[in-house]
């Protein structure tokens, strides 16, 4: 009965079966109230699909073309093969805008994540002989071929990848010592998973050991708790993020100082 509304649903919405099931079990893997171990996944996955009367707030971004590229992408993984694609960005009009003049990109498929609502692909670049992570929304016509790869999961440190919860926004990881108040225990448990070592101060101190990959998004998050966390070391990353509140303070000044005579009519 299970596997027949499954059918139903994928009908009803014109969506493939093995593609759907394969895009909605680790988006419900992902879910933080689903444990890793004790958990009933199946019965998870269809009591959201058919039982579930509660409201999500997001905005859907995966398309028809994406639950392909993550079906071609598996396959490739399992099989142990190289895929081709291209690579793009949406420019103001939300039209496609190839990298590199529409370079096809070469890549071994090592392993899929899910986080913050979106699918990421961690490959070997064979143009650049490292590992890249990749938007898989963003990639488009994505091939199999028939190239075999030679790098897998077990020979690169995928988990360590997985680790580094900023990893998605471009950077090299670095080690950074975070100090924060007691109130920001469970925000850096909710970040960066429970279990992250800890170290008390005083009754109101704490510092905790954690690796991340430095960029905006790391800043931004940084920024976004108010003061009450704050980087100990290394002193560089700490001098380069103050240097970037202050840039963005100037560039939020300058922007203020438009007048209505400035702007365009969209």
């Amino acid at each position: 009965d299970i596997y027949r509304r499954i059918y139903i649903f994928c009908y009803a919405f014109n969506l493939k079966p093995v593609f759907t099931i394969k895009t909605l079990h680790p988006a419900i893997w992902a879910c933080t109230f689903v444990r890793h171990h004790g958990s009933n996944i199946s019965s998870c996955s269809f009591f959201i699909l058919f039982e579930s009367k509660v409201c999500f707030n997001v905005t859907k971004h995966t398309s028809d073309d994406t639950i392909k590229n993550i079906d071609t992408i598996s396959t490739a993984i399992s099989g142990g093969k190289c895929i081709t694609f291209y690579y793009f960005d949406y420019n103001e009009r939300s039209e496609k805008v190839y990298r590199y003049d529409k370079e096809l990109y070469k890549a071994e498929p090592l392993a899929m994540l899910y986080i913050n609502d979106r699918y990421y692909l961690i490959a070997f670049s064979l143009k650049r002989q490292e590992i890249r992570t990749y938007r898989i929304d963003r990639m488009d016509e994505v091939i199999l071929t028939d190239q075999a790869a030679e790098h897998t999961e077990a020979d690169i440190p995928v988990d360590d990848y997985k680790k580094q919860v900023f990893m998605m926004y471009g950077g090299e990881p670095i080690d950074v010592i975070l100090s924060f108040d007691k109130s920001m225990i469970n925000v850096i448990y909710d970040k960066f998973g429970i279990g992250t070592p800890m170290m008390k101060k005083d009754d109101n101190t704490f510092f905790s050991s954690v690796v991340v990959q430095e960029s905006q998004m790391f800043y931004g998050w940084l920024i976004s708790i108010g003061g009450k966390l704050k980087i100990v070391s290394p002193e560089a990353l700490d001098q380069r993020y103050k240097e970037w509140i202050r840039k963005s303070i100037g560039e939020e000044n300058h922007e203020n100082n438009w007048t209505t005579e400035n702007v365009q009519t969209f």
